[in-house]
């Protein structure tokens, strides 16, 4: 008797040891994170509508247009159901703000690039749309941030106004008068 309960000890501590060696290198304590601070952007889909390809995030508020940026991934059901809303968004109001989509599938286990690709395609989004290119950086905890907010889950939706401030940011779902209701303050503030 004694000997299974010393077994199963052993068998516990040992469980534990693995678990905490695989958080460790799932979930480095280094406190690196990501950071779009320098804003790249890498799109996949929306460049004619530009009057060159934007690399970055700086070059598309030189507009002198407000930004709406979703992040999203392809796997992730309540962004399935904000693209067409996002749509929407685009056009009614591409003459007053730039809706932007950021393909974060992959970093959330969501979703590849090529599906996000399929996925706007099948849904008939035409808005500007890539992959953000994060900077590591060690002065924040939180893996994924713009200017200092985090994206903690998709979908993510930032609005922005002419002068780069994040003037709201939304985790989850927007229903269509929520996303509407943000996306006429910001024009109406601009």
């Amino acid at each position: 008797m004694k000997s299974n309960t010393k077994f199963l000890i052993a068998a516990i501590i040992g469980i534990i040891s693995i678990a905490i060696i695989l958080s460790i290198e799932i979930f480095p304590l280094d406190n690196k994170s990501n950071e779009l601070s320098t804003s790249q952007i890498q799109l996949y889909q929306g460049m004619d509508q530009f009057d060159f390809e934007p690399t970055n995030i700086e070059e598309l508020l030189s507009s002198g247009k407000p930004l709406v940026i979703n992040f999203w991934g392809a796997s992730c059901p309540p962004c399935r159901k904000e693209i067409p809303l996002l749509q929407e968004i685009h056009e009614a109001n591409s003459a007053k703000l730039i809706v932007l989509g950021l393909d974060m599938g992959p970093e959330f286990i969501l979703g590849s690039y090529e599906q996000g690709e399929l996925l706007l395609a099948e849904l008939g989004a035409s808005y500007p749309a890539g992959i953000p290119r994060f900077k590591q950086t060690n002065s924040q905890s939180a893996p994924y941030q713009l200017q200092g907010q985090y994206v903690t889950g998709l979908p993510t939706t930032f609005f922005i106004n002419s002068e780069g401030l994040i003037i709201r940011q939304w985790l989850g779902l927007l229903s269509k008068d929520k996303l509407t209701e943000l996306v006429t303050s910001l024009i109406e503030n601009n």
